[in-house]
């Protein structure tokens, strides 16, 4: 004999005793893949950007949106290059004084020769401020704001939520 409250009580049980979805967050990063570490990589999605752990695949992705100076100085940095010259630190005749090659590597799409090897000690000139701007995203979205010609360079807005 079955009463009343068995079988909701029971459809609920099985609901509960159902296989949790893990996947509910979102695991694939917000935007394009920028700049590529050997800890993080940054992905970019016009001011919105992402920086995904590699080192540690566990951490979960920090976001910001960047302030309006520091999308400019992308914006501009990029949109003042030849899409069709390889810009890789390697092919330049400089050498890094810091280490044997720069750590990162800068993806622009629509390059031909995307990626780029750079990063903010080893870089072109002429891409060297893409690893500037997220050298100071990083770092502000840790809560550190560092200093660029005795001002504060602020790349990520602290009263936009990330989106």
């Amino acid at each position: 004999m079955v009463r009343d409250g068995t079988i909701p009580m029971l459809a609920l049980f099985l609901v509960a005793c159902e296989p949790q979805e893990h996947g509910t967050e979102q695991t694939t990063p917000v935007g394009h893949l920028e700049l590529e570490g050997g800890v993080n990589e940054i992905y970019r999605d016009d001011h919105r950007i992402e920086i995904v752990s590699v080192s540690d695949p566990n951490q979960s992705p920090s976001c910001g949106m960047l302030t309006e100076r520091a999308y400019q100085d992308l914006k501009a940095t990029i949109e003042s290059l030849d899409p069709s010259v390889d810009y890789d630190f390697e092919t330049s005749e400089q050498e890094c004084s810091y280490f044997d090659s720069p750590g990162a590597q800068i993806h622009i799409e629509g390059f031909e020769h995307s990626p780029f090897s750079c990063d903010a000690f080893c870089c072109r000139p002429e891409l060297s401020m893409i690893p500037i701007v997220y050298l100071h995203a990083s770092n502000n979205l840790i809560g550190t704001v560092l200093e660029v010609d005795g001002e504060p360079y602020v790349a990520i807005e602290s009263e936009i939520p990330c989106r």
